[in-house]
C-alpha cells in the first residue's frame, strides 16, 4: 500500500537520504496517491525536532478534488501544487497558470495560459478545518481571507477581507450556512459591475450555487460603475433566492444625475408582486 505521509500513500520512491543536524533528510521522486511527485522529508532522529514534508505535484481537476481542492466546475485544466506539512498545519501553494478559472456568479473568467496563484494555510481538528491566510491572485481578481469547514468537510462560513474582480473594486464578503440556507453579505466602497452585468446577460449555465440551497443576499456598495460609465451611488440590496428563483428582493440606488430608483419583489397570493 505504500508508506503513508500525512494521510497520502507514497509508493515507487527513488529517494536520497542525508543525515545532518540531528535529522534524516529524504528527497527525490515518488508516487503520491498514484500521482508523480517530488518529495522532501525531514525526520528527527530523536524525540526532539520538527517533522516536515514537502510534496510538489501536478494535478488535474479530478485529482485536485481528492487533495481537498474541490472547486467543482470553476476549475478546468491542471494545476501545480506544493504542500508543506509540519504535522500541525499545512501550507498549500497552487500555480493556476495552466488552468481555466470560471466564476459565473461574479462574471469572472481566467483563461488557461494566463498567470494566477492561490495560497492558504489549513489546520484540521475534530470539529472541522480552518482555511486561513487565503490569497488568490488571477488577472484582475484578488481574494484574501478565511474559510471554515465542518467535520464532514462541508462549508460553514467565510470572511473575505478582499473580494475584488476588477482593478477598481474595493469589496468584502461574509458568508455563513445555517438552517435557513446560505447567507451572503457583500460590502464595499466601489464595484465595477460591467463584467458582472455582461455575464448575467450572456449566461447559459448556472451560478455555481446548488439549486436546492436557499440564498439570502445583502449588499451595500457606495459606488457602482455600469455600462457607458454610468455611476450609481448608495446601492442597497437584499434578496431571497431559492431554486434559482428570486422570491423576495429590495433594491434602492441613486444615479450620478441625482435621480433615484427602487425595485421590490414580494410574494403574494398570485405569485410575486413586483414594483418599480
Amino acid at each position: 500500500p505504500g508508506t503513508p505521509i500525512n494521510g497520502r500513500s507514497v509508493t515507487r520512491g527513488n529517494l536520497a537520504i542525508e543525515l545532518r543536524d540531528g535529522a534524516a533528510h529524504l528527497s527525490g521522486k515518488a508516487q503520491s496517491d498514484g500521482a508523480p511527485a517530488d518529495v522532501f522529508l525531514t525526520l528527527p532522529l530523536s524525540g526532539d525536532g520538527e517533522t516536515k514534508s514537502v510534496v510538489k505535484l501536478d494535478l488535474d481537476a479530478a485529482a485536485a478534488k481528492s487533495y481537498g481542492l474541490d472547486l467543482g466546475d470553476m476549475l478546468d485544466g491542471s494545476v501545480s501544487v506544493e504542500m508543506t506539512d509540519t504535522g500541525v498545519s499545512r501550507r498549500v501553494s497552487v500555480n493556476l497558470a495552466k488552468a481555466e478559472i470560471n466564476l459565473p456568479l461574479v462574471g469572472f473568467r481566467k483563461p488557461a495560459g494566463k498567470p494566477g496563484t492561490l495560497a492558504f494555510d489549513m489546520v484540521a481538528g475534530p470539529s472541522g478545518t480552518n482555511i486561513s491566510n487565503i490569497a488568490l491572485k488571477a488577472g484582475s481578481a484578488e481574494l484574501e481571507g478565511q474559510i471554515s469547514l465542518n467535520g464532514d468537510g462541508d462549508f460553514v462560513g467565510a470572511n473575505l477581507t478582499k473580494f475584488n474582480f476588477s482593478p477598481a473594486d474595493r469589496m468584502t464578503l461574509k458568508a455563513s450556512v445555517g438552517d435557513s440556507g446560505l447567507k451572503v453579505a457583500v460590502n464595499g466602497s466601489r464595484l465595477d459591475a460591467r463584467a458582472l452585468v455582461g455575464s448575467l446577460l450572456r449566461r447559459t449555465t448556472g451560478t455555481g450555487i446548488p439549486g436546492d440551497m436557499a440564498l439570502t443576499l445583502s449588499a451595500a456598495i457606495a459606488n457602482v460603475t455600469g455600462e457607458g460609465g454610468e455611476q450609481l451611488d448608495g446601492l442597497n440590496l437584499t434578496a431571497a433566492i431559492a431554486g434559482g428563483r428570486i422570491n423576495e428582493l429590495s433594491l434602492t440606488v441613486q444615479t450620478s444625475g441625482g435621480g433615484s430608483a427602487s425595485v421590490t419583489v414580494r410574494p403574494d397570493a398570485a405569485g410575486r408582486n413586483i414594483k418599480v
